[in-house]
Parts: structure tokens; C-alpha cells; sequence
């Protein structure tokens, strides 16, 4: 059910519902009609002009939005791959934009915006969002990996102002480590970039 309305608001679900049921009555209108062998109006079918409109509208910002979901992807891997590139990274902010403006309600799409925010170094929004998938799936993969990334750069932090302290270089260290072999290659390439892995020897 999520899959089907991912993406959409409110009117656009109450619409598609709406518009799902009138088509249904009007169907059965016309099989009762023609079990009876009942005269069916000329102009009937142009009933269901109304309901598939109210179907079809939502449906249409659906798709968009599936599309916009896999451009932003697309653009997350473009940084990922030439993170030093500030045109790919504007590209990437916008399409983050106007995915994160509609409701998010399957795991891929949060996935999707969670790691696109982990990029683009929205720690907070990142955070909240695999906290959000971890809530119904404790075993995600991908959201587990946002959520150490994410508690790795404030650990960072916390080194820059306190280099010596023992607890967080521990608690780094094994974060480090936890993430070393990760089965995704961006995670791992992630943890081994100099600016996020420093030297807490």
C-alpha cells in the first residue's frame, strides 16, 4: 500500500480514492443495467471520464515522483564518485529539495533521501530519517550504515575539541571498525576518506 501512495499528499490519496470508488459505483451501475437488459444511457460512459481523471492525476504525480526519487540517486552517486565537483553537488541539493517536499512513505525513499542527506552533509536530516526506517526495520542494512556514519562525524567533532579524550577515541575507533567491511562499497570508501577517519593517536 505504501509502494502505491509514496510520495503523495493527502488530497492526492483522498483523490485517488474518491475517484477509485466512483468508478466502482458506476461500474455496478452498468452491470445492473445490463443484467436487467435495462436501456443504458448514450452518454454514460462519459460518467467514467470524472473517475479516471481523479485516478489518473494522483497516479501522474506518483510517477513523477518514482522519477525523481531514482535521479536522485543517480546524483548521489555523481558525488559520491567526484565529490570535489560543485556543480553535481547543486544538482544533487535541488532534486534533494524536491524529493524531501512530498511525503515519504516507503523504506527505499527514505534510503534514498537518507543517504543523499549523509552526502551532502545534512547530519540531522540523515539521522532522523534512518532512525525513522530502523523503527520499522531493525535490520536494515543501509539505514544501520547512515546512522554509524552519522554518529561517526560527531564523534569527529567531539575529537576536534577534545583530542585526548579517551572514551571518544574508543567509541570512534570502534565505530571505525564496525564499518571497515561493510558490505557497501560507499560506506566503505566513506570510512576510509582522510576527512572523516583523523588521526586520534
Amino acid at each position: 500500500m505504501a509502494q502505491l501512495i509514496d510520495g503523495l499528499y493527502l488530497h492526492d490519496i483522498l483523490l485517488m480514492g474518491l475517484g477509485a470508488l466512483l468508478f466502482l459505483v458506476l461500474l455496478i451501475g452498468l452491470i445492473v443495467k445490463l443484467a436487467k437488459d435495462q436501456p443504458v444511457n448514450k452518454g454514460m460512459q462519459w460518467f467514467f471520464v470524472l473517475p479516471a481523471l481523479m485516478i489518473a492525476y494522483p497516479g501522474t504525480q506518483r510517477f513523477v515522483f518514482s522519477k525523481g526519487v531514482i535521479e536522485l540517486e543517480k546524483r548521489t552517486e555523481q558525488v559520491l564518485q567526484y565529490p570535489q565537483d560543485s556543480s553535481a553537488r547543486e544538482a544533487l541539493e535541488s532534486r534533494l529539495q524536491e524529493v524531501e517536499s512530498r511525503p515519504l512513505r516507503t523504506t527505499n525513499s527514505k534510503e534514498v533521501t537518507a543517504r543523499a542527506n549523509l552526502v551532502q552533509g545534512h547530519m540531522d536530516e540523515a539521522a532522523h530519517q534512518s532512525s525513522q526506517i530502523l523503527q520499522k526495520d531493525p535490520e536494515n542494512v543501509t539505514a544501520q550504515a547512515i546512522s554509524a556514519l552519522v554518529r561517526l562525524d560527531r564523534l569527529k567533532e567531539q575529537l576536534a575539541i577534545s583530542p585526548a579524550d579517551s572514551v571518544v577515541q574508543s567509541a570512534y575507533a570502534e565505530t571505525v571498525d564496525s564499518l571497515a567491511d561493510h558490505p557497501r562499497q560507499w560506506v566503505r570508501d566513506r570510512v576510509g576518506e582522510k576527512r572523516v577517519v583523523p588521526d586520534i593517536h
